[in-house]
């Protein structure tokens, strides 16, 4: 893979903030290779999770799970905040950028997977969770995307507002 360094970077993320980005947020965009050479995009709730994002879908397919059995080459993108700031024609915005190859899980990451996605988007309904784990678990499809690359970015005047911070400690 070709690890292209970024062009702005100063504003670029460590690895630290783009662990928290990716930790934090529940909701990106998934590039695939689509028909016809053309990209497809899908939005998908995931939860990070060991280094790895982590996505359901159906047994029975689709057009995502086509695209990654042609392909399972994929990026994802999260968006973490982006804020219009007007008067100086910016946005404070900060985002992540993955690249790597999407595979099922074993059993056991599966599980796992399926009880963070509970315990992320259901707290309140933990044991319930659980119990519909048990009883759905086999006609659920959990894909892994296994990361080669990330990247983060933050809008210039985060850059420089952090810096300036910085400079003041």
């Amino acid at each position: 893979m070709n690890n292209r360094s970024m062009r702005r970077f100063g504003q670029q993320l460590d690895k630290t903030e783009i662990d928290k980005i990716l930790e934090k947020n529940n909701y990106g965009i998934l590039g695939l290779n689509g028909d016809d050479g053309y990209p497809y995009t899908v939005p998908l709730h995931y939860v990070y999770l060991d280094g790895k994002i982590y996505f359901h879908g159906t047994k029975g397919g689709g057009y995502k799970m086509d695209c990654i059995n042609r392909c399972n080459k994929a990026s994802f993108c999260v968006v973490d905040q982006s804020d219009i700031v007007p008067e100086r024609f910016a946005t404070n915005y900060r985002s992540v950028i993955v690249t790597g190859t999407v595979s099922q899980t074993s059993a056991e990451a599966k599980r796992k997977a399926m009880e963070k996605i509970v315990r992320n988007f259901s707290p309140a309904y933990e044991d319930k969770g659980m119990a519909l784990i048990d009883k759905a678990i086999d006609m659920v499809e959990v894909m892994e995307l296994i990361i080669e690359q990330k990247t983060g970015k933050e809008g210039h005047l985060m850059t420089a507002a952090r810096q300036k911070e910085q400079k003041n400690d």
